[in-house]
Formats: C-alpha cells, sequence, structure tokens
C-alpha cells in the first residue's frame, strides 16, 4: 500500500488490519446501502501528511480502533466550491453520474459541518498539485510562525 489511492479489496483492507499495517481506517456511508471503506497505511516517516474525506470527522465513530484516533491531528479542510467538486468527480469517475445518490453523497458541501472540526480551512479552486501542496506548506509554516494563531491571507 505505498501508493496514494490504492483500491483493495475488503479481505485485503481486513488482512492489512490485522497484520498492523494500518494507522487506522474508517468508512462513509454514501446513501442506497453503499459505502466506501478507507485506510491510512502507517507513515514511515515521523511527520505525515494524510489526506482523508468528510468522511472521517463526520463518521468518526467507524475509525478504527478507536474514533479518538484524530485527537492531537492538526486538521486542515480543504474545501472546494460545488462546481468544481462536480466537475471533478465527472472527470474521475464518470460512471458515478447515473448514481444520483452516491453523486449527491460525494459531491455535498458539508463544510458549515465541519469547519467547528478542523484548525484550518483552505479552499481549493486549483487542480495544480503542485500549486496545492506548496499553499498547504505555505500556510501551515504561518499558522506555526503566528504560534498557531490563525492566519489568513487574502488575494
Amino acid at each position: 500500500m505505498s501508493e496514494e489511492n490504492v483500491a483493495v479489496t475488503s479481505d485485503e483492507l481486513d488482512d492489512l488490519e490485522r497484520s498492523r499495517r494500518i494507522l487506522f481506517r474508517w468508512q462513509k456511508v454514501m446513501g442506497e446501502g453503499i459505502s466506501a471503506h478507507y485506510a491510512f497505511e502507517k507513515p514511515a516517516a515521523p511527520f505525515a501528511v494524510l489526506g482523508g474525506n468528510d468522511a472521517l470527522l463526520m463518521n468518526r465513530g467507524s475509525i478504527r480502533p478507536a474514533p479518538n484516533q484524530l485527537d492531537g491531528y492538526f486538521k486542515v479542510l480543504v474545501f472546494a466550491p460545488a462546481a468544481v467538486r462536480a466537475e471533478r468527480l465527472l472527470r474521475r469517475s464518470p460512471e458515478l453520474a447515473d448514481c444520483a445518490g452516491e453523486w449527491q453523497a460525494r459531491i455535498e458541501d458539508n463544510q458549515s459541518v465541519l469547519r467547528p472540526m478542523v484548525d484550518m480551512v483552505l479552499v481549493n479552486i486549483d487542480d495544480d498539485p503542485s500549486r496545492n501542496a506548496e499553499g498547504l506548506l505555505r500556510v501551515m509554516e504561518l499558522h506555526v510562525a503566528e504560534g498557531g494563531r490563525q492566519v489568513a491571507r487574502r488575494r
């Protein structure tokens, strides 16, 4: 599981959990009896940036081995407007356009619920991963430089 976003079967995920190769796992319910399970591989470095979906915060009870796994993590909500999320999803998974419940669950705007659960919010409209990563690192540097106080910069 060294690549990002590797699909595995349910049995393979259970095996990874039993072999203690994952940091933790969680579930996202997407309506109509559809759910997906996610996990983070244990990072090799002592500092790691982990990227999860909204279910990681909204469905904390599904986190294994324990729902409090996120305590102590610096949490950043990376939010994209609905039109941007829909366009990205259509490009990535066009077959979901025919699955109304799952489509809606994947592009649902949960930011008002998620904002109180995170330490920082970034609005993302750029598809260039290098600019996104650079921007996130710069904002985190400012956050640390300001002693953990909220930092905002206008364009």
